[in-house]
């Protein structure tokens, strides 16, 4: 015991002096700062012309990320700029440098190595800029559990960077999975792998989120982010997402590599939001998920100043086939309440709906619905038949069709119809306990009747021969 005490002390006394001694180089460097609306930026002597531009377009990244992802971090952030690499690692003695510009993914700041921006080029600038900000978003969203593959390819994948800016990433890939040594899931995964070939892990992790959101949306790749907060690992917080093994979706990834390289990089759907996702939906009549889809879809369009006009259209449609698929579910939930008359409501609209809409993948299962309802209808018109054979006294013809009738409402399930079946055997018990009561009755009339002539003939004769004596 006193062991393990001794092991945390000297660990946390270690970390308490690389915090002060961090905190020490910090403010050795004599940082000036700058705040925003959303962030402050700290940066060093000679930075401040760099330090305005940022200034100039950071805010609305921040409105337009919190409004699409629906998560708004705590402000203000921090941004520091650091002149170099020497700086960035001086300040933070325990950090590793990636070699490219944009550090620490899961860090609480946002770091940037001036020295690494090529010319300090404005578009280059915003772009990482882009990326790290969406790192802190979705790093900030899962409370720091998110893997570092997941969190570097959204940012790139937001940065929307340009063919000169990405090329020796996409050479690095291209080259890689040409000779199949990209690496592989389990690899991307684990920590540190981007000291092991930076530019490598930048672009399969790039791709990687490409793929998750061009191929399944926006909102499926947010879960698959908040996943991590309760799931172990990886591979089932993608199994509870996307419903598939992680290797499967592995191999489909792997698959869509050469398309890639070859310029899907440049699909964005926060820059050209393409809506072959959506459209595979309604044709596949998964019309709930269209809506889904295709709202947030709207979202993000009109948040990044995109023509939302074909979404819009397309949402109606697919609200018209959610409708229609509403009805198909109160219609079958009619069906298990026994509610037929309101089947046959609810298929006919059903109907209608999906026949605006020249979809007939659900016509089976409208029809075996109709059907069954028709069926049951028919034989429960039956018991009215019974009815009108008790009317007319027809009782021993009633309890024969009844029974029959019966066993075909068993054989439905039907189990109303059986009640009123049940309840309409109980008349007829009822009425035959009264007809034989009555028989009875009469019969011991009869006999008591007899019995009183038999006696009166009697008491007539005896008279009559005592008349004769006398």
């Amino acid at each position: 015991m006193k062991k393990k005490s001794l092991i945390f002390s000297l660990a946390l006394g270690i970390c308490s002096t690389i915090q002060a001694l961090s905190v020490q180089s910090a403010q050795a460097l004599s940082w000036d700062w700058l705040d925003t609306a959303y962030f402050t930026i700290l940066y060093s002597e000679g930075d401040a012309e760099l330090c305005q531009s940022i200034a100039g377009f950071i805010d609305p990244l921040y409105s337009t990320l919190a409004e699409t992802t629906g998560h708004h971090p705590e402000t203000p952030i921090l941004i520091r700029l650091y002149l170099d690499a020497e700086a960035y690692l001086t300040t933070n003695l325990i950090a590793k440098d990636n070699g490219l510009a944009l550090q620490n993914p899961d860090s609480h700041e946002i770091s940037l190595i001036v020295s690494r921006i090529p010319n300090r080029n404005p578009e280059t600038l915003a772009a990482i800029m882009r990326a790290g900000i969406a790192r802190y978003f979705v790093a900030d969203l899962t409370g720091d559990q998110l893997p570092w593959p997941l969190a570097v390819g959204f940012g790139e994948y937001y940065a929307g960077m340009k063919a000169a800016d990405i090329e020796g990433k996409l050479s690095a890939l291209r080259n890689a999975h040409q000779k199949k040594l990209q690496f592989s899931w389990a690899e991307l995964f684990q920590p540190d792998i981007v000291l092991e070939d930076p530019q490598l892990t930048y672009a399969e992790s790039y791709a990687l989120a490409s793929y998750l959101i061009e191929r399944y949306g926006l909102s499926n790749f947010m879960r698959l982010l908040s996943a991590f907060e309760i799931e172990p690992g990886y591979r089932s917080a993608i199994e509870s997402t996307y419903g598939v093994s992680a290797r499967e979706l592995e191999t489909l990834w792997e698959d869509s590599l050469d398309t890639f390289v070859a310029g899907h990089w440049q699909r964005n759907i926060f820059v050209d939001y393409d809506l072959t996702y959506a459209q595979e939906l309604l044709n596949m009549g998964a019309y709930t998920a269209a809506v889904t889809e295709l709202n947030q879809a709207i979202h993000i369009m009109q948040a990044s100043g995109q023509d939302a006009s074909q979404a819009s259209s397309l949402v109606n449609v697919a609200e018209q086939g959610r409708d229609a698929g509403e009805f198909v579910a109160e219609a079958r939930q009619a069906l298990e309440d026994h509610l037929y008359d309101d089947v046959l409501v609810l298929v006919a609209e059903a109907r209608q709906a999906y026949a605006a809409l020249d979809d007939s993948s659900r016509d089976e299962e409208l029809s075996a619905y109709q059907a069954r309802a028709q069926e049951v209808l028919s034989v429960r018109e039956e018991l009215n038949r019974v009815t009108g054979l008790l009317a007319t006294g027809q009782i021993e013809a009633a309890r024969i069709a009844l029974d029959e009738t019966t066993t075909r409402l068993i054989a439905l399930g039907d189990s109303q119809g059986v009640e009123l079946a049940r309840q309409m055997r109980h008349r007829i018990n009822s009425l035959n306990r009264k007809i034989t009561a009555g028989l009875l009755i009469l019969g011991g009339l009869i006999l008591v009747w007899n019995l009183y002539l038999r006696w009166r003939n009697f008491k007539y004769s005896s008279d009559k021969t005592e008349s004769g004596l006398v």
